[in-house]
């Protein structure tokens, strides 16, 4: 679907359908569905959440509910997100919308205030649509070479911030100049922590073709390269345009430091494989815990990434396929090996699991952020696998969503 004329300008903070004014609350709140409970009490959140997991979980055989701990909550859970994507549309008044969808629709509340992004990105947004809209500058899905989304990365432990245009075909003499907006406006802003954030990579991303996809296969530096490069704890990580990247950093360590926990202090004396590895971090994170670590990513400037890194970090006992899971697992699985799953929102395929019950590795670490896709197939794994524990982690405050790591192993093994 395509976003309607119709959009949403920012009014009073009152909420519709919530009953009255909120004092100090985001004024997008409610229409805006960029979040779901900043008006709820942030224990509460937690609480809900643990709740609907055990709900989605109570139907996977063999699961005690005693596995699932409370929700690891956020200690900084405002502003938290290193990530934006805006959709731009033309407004009814004719000038230029950037922000979330409105709740259910494909109409466009315009954001100049977000309580869950990190502040340099809004600011930086904000500039670009004043001066796109200034320009008279086509967007959404209008004619000619239409800025359909503005794509915004910053790396917190670096300050190196990526701004990406993601356009229809066509030629954009303005990119330049709106490149230099970006600077400006970079120089101007802080991070959530008050500290400076620098522009270093300023792209075009070509995607003509319809539908919801952001996007395309085509992606032109303008300025910079087409990365930057974050500081995760001790890790140096070169991150581009179309890796997957997690958007809450804090709450990704915590995960990491919670998957070594979990697997327990012994190394293991086997390979790992790590299933859907985007840039390598999960894999980085254990390396030291087996003899070979293989990687498996469908996205080649994921992989490009990993291998990037893999050098950065001088880790030389990783090694990364450029293939599909479904293409890739059965070959490189084995009976002994520890598997990491860490599929899409949609879950593992059905081919994946198939070659997971093939091999049948000693241990599995699944991460899942979506509940009810990982109750399917937990399910389908429950006849060879015990479910050890279940960490369910608040990436995504003031939303529904939830990380949840969950550590199988298979039924005879002792636990390590």
């Amino acid at each position: 679907m395509v976003p309607s004329p119709e959009a949403t300008e920012p009014g009073s903070p009152r909420l519709e359908g919530k009953g009255g004014f909120l004092p100090g609350l985001c004024p997008h709140f409610g229409p805006c569905g960029g979040c779901d409970a900043l008006d709820r009490p942030y224990a509460r959140q937690l609480d809900a959440k643990r709740a609907a997991l055990l709900d989605r979980l109570r139907d996977v055989p063999g699961i005690d509910p005693a596995v699932v701990a409370p929700v690891l909550p956020d200690p900084h859970p405002l502003h938290y997100r290193n990530k934006a994507i805006l959709p731009l549309a033309r407004s009814p008044r004719g000038g230029v919308l950037a922000g979330f969808y409105r709740r259910d629709t494909h109409r466009i509340v315009n954001l100049r205030r977000c309580d869950i992004q990190d502040p340099a990105l809004t600011a930086v947004a904000t500039a670009l649509r004043e001066e796109i809209a200034r320009r008279r500058l086509p967007v959404g899905e209008e004619k000619g070479p239409a800025i359909r989304h503005l794509f915004l990365r910053l790396g917190r432990g670096t300050g190196e911030l990526m701004v990406a245009l993601v356009t229809r075909g066509g030629l954009l003499p303005e990119a330049a100049a709106l490149a230099e907006v970006a600077e400006r406006a970079a120089v101007l802003a802080r991070d959530a922590r008050g500290r400076p954030v620098r522009l270093v990579s300023f792209l075009r991303n070509l995607n003509s073709h319809p539908g919801n996809r952001v996007l395309g296969t085509r992606t032109v530096p303008l300025r910079g390269p087409a990365w930057i490069v974050d500081r995760l704890g001790r890790w140096r990580l070169r991150v581009s345009l179309g890796s997957f990247y997690q958007v809450n950093p804090a709450m990704t360590l915590r995960a990491l430091r919670l998957a070594r926990d979990l697997l327990g202090r012994r190394p293991v004396p086997t390979r790992i494989v790590d299933g859907y590895c985007g840039i390598g971090l999960l894999a980085f994170a254990l390396a030291d815990r087996g003899k070979e670590v293989v990687g498996i990513e469908r996205v080649g400037e994921a992989v490009a990434d990993a291998r990037w890194n893999a050098r950065a970090n001088r880790l030389e006992n990783v090694r990364f396929l450029e293939a599909t899971v479904e293409d890739a697992l059965a070959a490189e699985l084995h009976r002994e090996d520890l598997l990491i799953l860490d599929p899409p929102r949609a879950g593992c395929s059905e081919a994946v699991r198939a070659a997971v019950l093939g091999a049948v590795p000693q241990s599995i670490l699944y991460v899942s952020c979506h509940p009810r896709f990982l109750a399917r197939d937990l399910a389908a794994l429950a006849a060879e696998y015990a479910i050890v524990a279940v960490r369910p982690l608040d990436f995504f405050p003031h939303t529904d969503h939830l990380e949840i790591l969950v550590l199988l192993r298979r039924h005879g093994r002792a636990p390590t």
